[in-house]
């Protein structure tokens, strides 16, 4: 079963982005029954082998852009450095997990909804962004959620961005993110590695049919 998840999380992050977090957390307290904290650094790492593989592919197709990710990375990197850390001091329940997940998906969808926000000065749109980053990985370091789903939505409002440069530029920063958040979950002993073979064995296949899936969808 584990082996089957892996492949479909991992297709869906391949072709569009996003459910390194949004899905794979929940689906491992479901599934598995792990712990809330255990189910966090599992899926980040996860998420970290996983987009080591679709990034590199979005990289040689040129799919991503290199000015936003420099506003993404380095406080991206900070926060969820913060962030993990900050868990062991925290009372993370499946109620406060779910409740968190719940608001992401709303937050996401009405930025959806809303379309494109016109922020007219060019120092506007760079604030905006690297804050949005801290934010949102500050988050992903407690939860695994947010790398993908809100980063993306944020560069497709903020920047006239073809979707597929977004999905890319998504990748390489929610590696980046993962890279960082895994590490610190890991040295805290918040990780299954067993599942974490398993998962990642499946996703190797899946990521790679997704990320040449955009090609055609």
């Amino acid at each position: 079963m584990s082996f089957l998840l892996g492949f479909f999380l991992a297709y869906l992050i391949g072709v569009s982005g996003i459910g390194g977090g949004v899905l794979t957390t929940p689906l491992l307290i479901f599934l598995f029954s792990l712990e809330p904290k255990d189910a966090v650094g599992t899926s980040l790492l996860f998420s970290l082998a996983v987009k080591f593989l679709s990034s590199f592919l979005y990289l040689l197709k040129g799919q991503y852009e290199v000015k936003v990710l420099g506003l993404l990375i380095p406080s991206g990197v900070l926060g969820v450095i913060l962030g993990s850390n900050l868990l062991p001091y925290l009372s993370l329940n499946e109620r406060l997990l779910f409740l968190l997940l719940g608001l992401i998906v709303v937050i996401s969808s009405l930025l959806n909804l809303l379309g494109r926000v016109e922020v007219n000065l060019r120092r506007g749109r760079s604030v905006l962004i690297t804050l949005g980053s801290f934010l949102v990985s500050f988050e992903v370091g407690l939860s695994s959620i947010g790398s993908g789903v809100l980063i993306q939505t944020l560069l497709l409002s903020l920047l006239n961005l073809d979707v597929k440069r977004a999905i890319g530029t998504s990748l390489i920063y929610g590696f980046v993110v993962s890279l960082f958040g895994g590490i610190s979950h890991l040295l805290l002993g918040n990780v299954d590695l067993v599942l974490l073979r398993d998962l990642t064995l499946g996703g190797g296949f899946g990521v790679i049919l997704g990320a040449y899936t955009t090609s055609f969808v």
